[in-house]
């Protein structure tokens, strides 16, 4: 899912103007006879900024204001700056170009020349929002009493798009002036009139560099204050070498010296709050910037600030924050959680002995922004209470883009009635649970709480900065001490397992629930505050995200036969805690009931209902676009009649879409009852639904949002209606659209009961299937194509590789490409030129065919310009095509303007068409391109179908074809537009075998949408009854608008009419569908001659036997009973059945089969007519659901073979309209199956040897080599089979181990099933939606025809060993062309293994169930070298490691099984080799190296400071070896700086100078890199384990030039420069000092390594090594 960006978020902006004290101004309307806007000035000065410029101007003169007056000053630009200027001069006022005194002097001279009453700048890289001048016009005609006035701030990056927007801030001179502050006024939003220019005098004061614009504003505030404007006006953009950027330090240093010549008169004019109010917090040292402007904000108001602190701490904080006292801390928490946390119980002691009225404790980095009378109201409604709040999660200081944090409180206000309220603890200001602990214990202690719901509090995001551990720990102390049945209640219901591999997972359930049972409690006691204030409501107006709607929210109410529940959902909904703002629609889809008597007896008490009765019955999905279509609210909500909602569930959703706008839609948590008519306050618990974190990928597996969602009313503009074709999960298709585009977020908190019946657990369950089977293919589609093509690769090393191979062909594909000129600019065009200048084969040549003359110049070598009228194009191709040179080897290709290929599109078709000499024409799979270069909706297209493409022209438009080919079949046909080569391919079908027209399986066209459909046109038709005609072949066409064509072949007069026998055999024996299945086929088998075979299955079937013996009785013509005998099989008894028919066709026909369809026969005789003249065929199968069974089945797909799109609607179309076109198949389902008899005969009839479920796939391969087989939708029969049994089948398909019986199909079908795989790589044959497959190493293969080694390897993880040992030694071994194939995670699908593709399987560290049983698999059906790789001795993991758990003897015997069933072992050590060589003959050892490209280019920060940096960097498996130095850390603490990367013992902690958190592996070499070590240490113990372990460390360290102290362990004496030590904590003290003492002999052993590391253990220089261990 990508993230929107800004620009496209729809930012509220009321353009109200507010005055200084942040109250709106009222407007004055315009005197009579002011029509003519007032004329504004705008000056641009520049120099060399020609990259930005144009957006610049054109922001000015798109503004369309009519009053306009524009100067653009450059200062003698020596860049393309003067010819831009010139392209616009006429809509110019004035420009020049020449040598200037700078910036200021250049606007100063600008503004000279202007005469505009309203007046501002614009920078040159900068540009204005849409809309800005008149909405600045608007304001100063409005407001004659405004002077100046400032928009919100916003930010654009470097390619102009909209990066930030900041809150609108009101403030004096004073707070201007005031650094701590912060404030900030954007020059490029900022206008005002030209008599406050002039009072001010008239002139930037051109002394300063940077700060100019400062220094007037300061002018301007001496005459006039400033004022806002809610709109966004214009932006500063950041990019890489702006003036600002490149000296923002003389900037601040210009804004200092200005700053100190001017006086500042602190609160001037207020008196100060009634009430005394202390704010205790705690600073800490390092995070000024953060701390000063919070602090600043709360003496602002009228707090006093006291920070109680370590005594070590107070001397480096008192000189930064003046007017706070501090008060030195009796004790810290350093000891606890690895920082010097002060103690809550201490804070309590301090308020103990104030003299203050009221006390608070506030987060340090916490501001409030509010009026001077918040300290008053703080103080009244703390009285006997506590006042506590959340804060608004900001990105950065000031942004406008925040939301509220709902998962903790960050300030608290209480009087001296709480100090006695809490019992000692061992909470602490920062560290987790402290927050909920405080307003808890005063619901505990009887002690009023109120909660404050304001716009006050603000946050600026970083990090967390606890640790893990302190989460669980605190957890449990609040336990202990609110001894609360409630909480523990919660705990337990998510049982922690330790040592269970979901323990992690399970520990931060619990978590999330204790913080939602302690969150709902809170919610259950507290009182709501509102305050208001102007300052607070233009912070609710910064944070606001939607335009003004009557309502904020409009709940949708669709009813049916509800009588019973409307009256308590509506009561429901009015109790809301924003009920006021919340308009109901209620939509009476025509119920028989008496809804609309309720519904309007509540309307005469409340306002906000709104009741509307449809005439018909109408899908509950209708109603709700009924409903969003009158809704007024900005948000809506579904609420289904018998569902409630958490009393304030509506505010918290909506409180998300106002804070985030980002953010699309959200849902929570629901509980679950049984009982109807129950409430969210009191319900009888049946379980709940708690949904995961939002992610689009979940959402594509499965529903995953919850039952009353809220989402934006906006979105419906956007991605149109519920699709109302969908009744059952509509809603899921509407958030899968919305889904992909926008994030969602899950509130992670109850906020409904779901009532749970029948009803809602089944309803219309086959329905819903068939349409999430519809809904989930289209968007999965979309998404795994973005992963497909993440897939795609080139680089040099594969070109080099490619033009050894081309230097060494003696012919060369050439290419002729035609360009069509169709569209009236040169934009397109110029995209399909550039597309082509890029490509990495150069033999072609570009004829572009324009109805225009040639642009001057643009013709060359490669490049012709041919003008000729749209209509003449086909045969403008065919007569310069008839004269290139070699047209043997020539091949050409129309293309359309705007059409492109990727760069290794023509290199690609030159190495498959090498390797295909056969082919006269081919086909490439493409995908759809938007104007902003985003690829979707791919058409990948199957192989050649000489039938499919008689229905559908899925081959596409644009087809490559040689032109001696061409020439030889006449050229293209000028007289069927837009089927060209349509029909130039079907006469390649006359004139040649189907082998001639290649597929080369790759998308390598990107068109614009539209120009591919798999619906033909009025010349399609045309085309293909030309080539029946000419084939002397009798059909009809039927040509419908969206729809394949509908061939009827005829069946030739002088032909007999043919005799079909239909045998009925046993495959479910039972005795109802058999009866079903005879009385259909009487009355709906057409009355040619034809005959029923019934197969008597005997005494066995008792039921059957004593039926089919009377019906034998009643002497049925057409109807033969044949016993079957007792003891034999089906496949046998079938073959006796089959051996006494003599007519001409005959049809496999199931027991369970049922005709629904009259007359279904003769659609499937009349395909024997096709001039493909298939050998069998197959109708569409469905169930009683019309749900789609069978539409012929894939090799390899989902097991041996499968049926794709099972489970979906009749109508539904498929990827190239397959399900509605007539098509091949390798196999046909056995359920009914027309052969003709004597093509059976020749076929072998039916072999006894197949199984009973393969015998039908069996046959139909042994026919496919006497034809093909066609399935075709013009005939339909019905199966017994529903979807349940679907799943079933393929959930026990996944976790069964395969049997003999399967694997010896698998082996005899394994050349279809590589055929198959060949033919259309792209499908994921796990998948039966025909989703693309994601993973590259099985989809992509550029180099294939050259024969790599193609390598398949499993990684058992993405981290440390997963890359050393397979990810980057595969993909080195990938980029320079040594191997194609690739790595995942997950086992190969079945009919890869089966396809035989990869020549080696390389296994890392397989020690589970699922891997294992996949090895089974590989074994017997794979003829691949199996490699096993392992970097640990996992078979003595010491005790002491925090893996050890997870290799017990249950693991290591899976382990040694893994191991036995490989054919070779890699390790990295010998010792691993000797280790593990008893349980395997081929043993290869590659030893670690490190890959150039993430390690070379980095170079370590080196540190400046009093004590050498020592440091050591790892994870928790090495906690056992890091053990060994816990003396030797506490010893040295005073002469180094301790500096750990990833993880340390917490004896150790107290003593580190520095902790940095584990990174990913990706960050890895840059984080090790950047702890700037003087030295480095490497510690192991000794023990077995070890000893087999490699030097990486050392390597690690090494690379990076850090000077190493190692443990004298095995894997550390292979030579390289170090200091190896024995174990004691006196060698260690030693060998450091040694080197802290002499830090330059110390750089010098570093540089040594460093050097020893390069030479000898790069990854690049050992390729051969490891190809040589991974390929026979």
């Amino acid at each position: 899912m990508n993230k929107p960006r800004l620009q496209e978020l729809p930012l509220r902006q009321t353009r109200h103007v507010y005055g200084p004290d942040g109250l709106p101004l009222l407007a004055v309307p315009p005197r009579k006879g002011e029509d003519t806007p007032p004329r504004i000035s705008i000056v641009t000065p520049s120099y060399n900024q020609g990259d930005f410029l144009e957006e610049c101007i054109l922001s000015v003169l798109e503004q369309g204001y009519p009053n306009l007056e524009y100067i653009i000053m450059d200062g003698g630009s020596t860049d393309r700056s003067v010819e831009i200027i010139k392209k616009y001069e006429k809509y110019l006022t004035y420009w020049q170009s020449q040598r200037d005194g700078g910036q200021y002097q250049a606007i100063n001279e600008g503004f000279r020349r202007s005469t505009g009453s309203i007046m501002a700048w614009i920078n040159s890289d900068d540009k204005y929002h849409p809309g800005s001048f008149r909405t600045v016009a608007d304001a100063f005609i409005s407001h004659p009493e405004v002077s100046w006035l400032t928009g919100r701030p916003s930010t654009w990056n470097e390619q102009g798009d909209l990066a930030d927007v900041r809150m609108m801030r009101t403030f004096t001179r004073d707070d201007y002036l005031d650094p701590a502050l912060d404030t900030y006024i954007q020059q490029e939003s900022t206008f005002w009139r030209r008599d406050l220019w002039e009072k001010s005098g008239g002139a930037i004061n051109d002394e300063f560099d940077y700060a100019g614009d400062f220094e007037l504003w300061l002018r301007f505030f001496d005459h006039a204050q400033l004022h806002l404007v809610d709109a966004l006006l214009a932006g500063f953009r950041y990019h890489a070498a702006q003036k600002t950027a490149v000296a923002s330090e003389r900037y601040l240093e210009e804004v200092q010296r200005i700053r100190r010549t001017q006086h500042v008169a602190s609160n001037k004019g207020t008196s100060p709050p009634t009430h005394r109010i202390e704010i205790a917090t705690s600073l800490v040292p390092n995070n000024v910037s953060g701390q000063l402007p919070a602090v600043r904000s709360w003496q602002k108001l009228g707090f006093e600030v006291v920070s109680i602190n370590p005594a070590e701490e107070i001397p480096l904080l008192d000189q930064h924050y003046p007017g706070v006292r501090f008060i030195s801390a009796k004790r810290h928490g350093k000891h606890l959680v690895g920082k010097p946390c002060v103690f809550i119980d201490d804070i309590l002691s301090y308020f103990r002995t104030s003299a203050a009225d009221r006390f608070g404790i506030v987060n340090s980095d916490v501001f409030l922004f509010a009026d001077r009378d918040f300290v008053d109201f703080i103080g009244q409604h703390s009285r006997n209470a506590l006042v506590y709040g959340s804060r608004v999660e900001i990105p950065g200081y000031g942004s406008a883009l925040g939301y509220t944090y709902h998962y903790g409180f960050d300030y608290f206000f209480f009087d001296r009635i709480l100090l006695d309220a809490y019992p000692a603890s061992q909470f602490m200001l920062g560290i987790p649970w402290w927050d909920y602990w405080v307003p808890f214990q005063a619901v505990q202690a009887g002690v009023p709480i109120k909660r404050l719901d304001a716009y006050v509090a603000f946050h600026v995001s970083h990090p967390v900065n606890y640790r893990q551990d302190d989460l669980y720990r605190f957890k449990e102390h609040l336990l202990s001490l609110a001894k609360s049945p409630l909480l523990n209640e919660a705990i337990r219901r998510v049982e922690v397992r330790v040592g269970d591999p979901d323990e992690a997972l399970q520990r931060e359930t619990q978590l999330a629930l204790l913080g939602d049972v302690l969150r709902h409690s809170l919610e259950c006691s507290d009182v709501r505050l509102e305050y208001s204030s102007p300052v607070v409501e233009l912070n609710a107006i910064n944070q606001g995200a939607e335009p003004d709607r009557p309502y904020r929210v409009s709940a949708i109410v669709s009813t049916y036969a509800s009588a019973t529940f409307i009256a308590d959902c509506l009561d429901d909904l009015l109790s809301q805690s924003i009920a006021d703002d919340t308009e109901i629609i209620v939509i009476d889809a025509a119920s028989p009931e008496n809804e609309a008597e309720i519904v309007r007896a509540y309307q005469a008490k409340h306002a906000n209902i709104r009741y509307h009765r449809t005439a018909e019955r109408i899908g509950v999905y209708a109603a709700w676009n009924l409903a969003i279509r009158m809704a007024q609210g900005a948000y809506l909500v579904s609420c289904s009649t018998n569902d409630r909602l958490r009393p304030n569930a509506l505010e918290l959703m909506a409180r998300v879409l106002d804070e985030q706008p980002e953010i699309a839609l959200t849902y929570g948590f629901s509980y679950l009852t049984r009982t109807p008519h129950e409430s969210f306050a009191r319900f009888s618990y049946a379980g709940c639904y708690k949904w995961a974190d939002y992610s689009y990928r979940g959402l594509l597996k499965e529903p995953s949002i919850g039952p009353h969602p809220m989402w934006r009313r906006r979105l419906h503009d956007e991605f149109g209606w519920f699709d109302e074709r969908y009744t059952a999960i509509s809603d899921q298709d509407f958030w899968l659209r919305v889904g992909a585009r926008y994030p969602m977020r899950c509130l992670w908190d109850f906020t409904g009961l779901y009532l749970v019946s029948d009803d809602s657990l089944s309803g219309n369950r086959a329905r819903a299937q068939s349409e999430y089977r519809q809904i989930a293919e289209c968007h999965r589609r979309e998404y795994a194509y973005g992963l497909w093509r993440e897939g795609r690769y080139f680089t040099t090393g594969m070109a080099r590789r490619i033009d050894a191979e081309l230097d060494g062909w003696i012919e060369k594909p050439q290419f002729t490409l035609f360009l069509r000129h169709t569209q009236a600019d040169f934009h397109a065009l110029s995209a399909t030129i550039r597309s082509l200048t890029a490509q990495l084969y150069g033999a072609f040549r570009l004829v572009v065919l324009s109805p225009i003359q040639a642009p001057p110049g643009i013709e060359g070598e490669r490049l012709a310009w041919i003008q000729c009228p749209p209509s003449q194009w086909a045969e403008a191709v065919n007569q310069l095509a008839a004269g290139v040179d070699e047209r043997h080897a020539t091949w050409v290709a129309v293309l359309a303007d705007g059409d492109r290929l990727p760069e290794r599109a023509l290199l690609t078709l030159a190495l498959d068409i090498h390797s295909h000499t056969a082919w006269q024409l081919l086909y490439v799979d493409e995908d759809e391109i938007d104007a902003e270069g985003k690829h979707h909706s791919p058409h990948f297209k199957p192989a050649f179908d000489p039938d499919h493409v008689l229905a559908t022209p899925y081959i596409g438009e644009v087809l490559f074809f040689r032109a001696d080919h061409l020439a030889d079949l006449g050229g293209l046909c000028s007289a069927l537009p837009e089927a060209e080569t349509f029909d130039l391919m079907l006469r390649t079908l006359e004139s040649c075998s189907p082998e001639a027209i290649g597929h080369v399986p790759d998308v390598l066209l990107h068109r614009p949408a539209g120009r591919w459909s798999p619906y033909p046109q009025h010349s399609h038709a045309q085309a293909v009854a030309d080539h029946l005609g000419r084939k002397g072949i009798d059909a009809s066409i039927r040509f419908d608008e969206g729809q394949p064509l509908r061939l009827d072949f005829q069946v030739p007069a002088a032909k007999a009419i043919p005799s079909v026998a239909i045998v009925i055999y046993p495959a479910t024996c039972q005795l109802a569908a058999l009866e079903q299945a005879i009385t259909s086929l009487l009355e709906k088998t057409p009355p040619q001659p034809h005959t029923l075979y019934l197969i008597n299955p005997g005494p066995r079937h008792p039921d059957i036997w004593r039926f089919l013996t009377q019906l034998e009785s009643l002497g049925l013509p057409n109807v033969v009973f044949l016993p079957a005998p007792y003891d034999e099989g089906l496949v046998r008894i079938l073959q006796e059945a089959v051996a006494r028919i003599t007519d001409d066709f005959l049809v496999f026909w199931a027991d369970d089969s049922v005709a629904v369809q009259t007359d279904w026969l003769t659609p499937l005789l009349k395909q024997f007519s096709r001039p493909s003249s298939p050998v069998a065929v197959g109708p569409r199968l469905a169930n009683a659901a019309a749900q789609l069974i069978s539409a012929g089945e894939i090799m390899g797909l989902c097991g041996p073979s499968g049926a794709p799109y099972k489970g979906v609607f009749l109508d539904y179309p498929g990827e190239n309209a397959w399900l509605q076109s007539d098509h091949r198949a390798r196999i046909l389902d056995r359920r009914c199956l027309l052969v003709r008899r004597s093509t059976l005969a020749a076929a072998g009839g039916l072999d006894t040897a197949s199984s009973e479920e393969h015998w039908a796939a069996e046959l139909c391969l042994r026919l496919g080599t006497l034809g093909p087989l066609l399935w075709t939708p013009s005939s339909t029969v019905m199966v017994r089979e529903s979807l349940e049994q679907l799943e079933q089948e393929d959930t026990s398909r996944r976790k069964s181990e395969l049997g003999g019986a399967t694997i010896a199909t698998l082996l005899r079908w394994q050349t279809q099933i590589a055929n198959q795989v060949a033919a259309e790589p792209h499908l994921n044959m796990e998948a039966r939606d025909l989703i693309p497959e994601t993973r590259s190493a099985l989809t992509y293969a550029p180099l294939a025809s050259l024969g790599l080694p193609r390598i398949y390897a499993h990684a058992a993880d993405r981290e440390g060993c997963g890359h050393y040992r397979v990810l980057q030694p595969l993909e080195a071994l990938l980029s320079n062309a040594r191997v194609s194939g690739g790595a995942a995670t997950d086992p190969l699908p079945l009919a890869r293994m089966v396809a035989d593709e990869f020549d080696t399987l390389i296994f890392q560290r397989p020690h589970t169930a699922p891997v294992l049983r996949a090895m089974h698999q590989y074994r017997q059906l794979s003829s691949a070298l199996r490699i096993f790789e392992v970097d640990d001795l996992l078979t003595d993991v010491p005790e002491s490691s925090p893996h050890a758990r997870d290799f017990g003897p249950d693991t290591i015997a899976l382990f040694k099984q893994a191991l036995g069933l490989c054919n070779r072992l890699v390790v990295p050590t010998e010792a691993l080799a000797q280790a593990y060589g008893q349980l395997v003959d081929d043993v290869r050892v590659v030893p670690n190296y490190l890959p150039k490209r993430v390690w070379n280019t980095l170079t370590p920060a080196r540190r400046s400071g009093n004590r050498p940096r020592v440091g050591w960097a790892g994870s928790i498996s090495h906690l056992g070896d890091l053990a060994l130095l816990t003396d030797v850390v506490k010893t040295l603490a005073n002469e180094v700086d301790w500096v750990f990367l990833g993880t340390c013992s917490r004896d150790m902690l107290p003593y580190i100078s520095e902790k940095k958190a584990a990174v990913s592996f990706s960050q890895y070499p840059a984080a090790l890199a950047s702890m700037g070590l003087d030295l480095a240490i490497a510690p192991i113990a000794s023990n077995a384990f070890n000893e087999a372990k490699s030097n990486l460390k050392l390597l690690e360290y090494g690379i990076l030039g850090y000077p190493v102290v190692c443990s004298d362990i095995g894997p550390y004496r292979q030579g390289l420069p170090v200091k190896r030590v024995t174990n004691t904590p006196q060698a260690w003290i030693a060998a450091i000092r040694e080197r802290i003492h002499d830090t330059d002999a110390a750089r010098q052993e570093g540089i040594a390594l460093r050097a020893q590391v390069r030479q000898h253990w790069m990854l690049d220089d050992h390729l051969d090594e490891w190809l040589a261990a991974w390929t026979r």
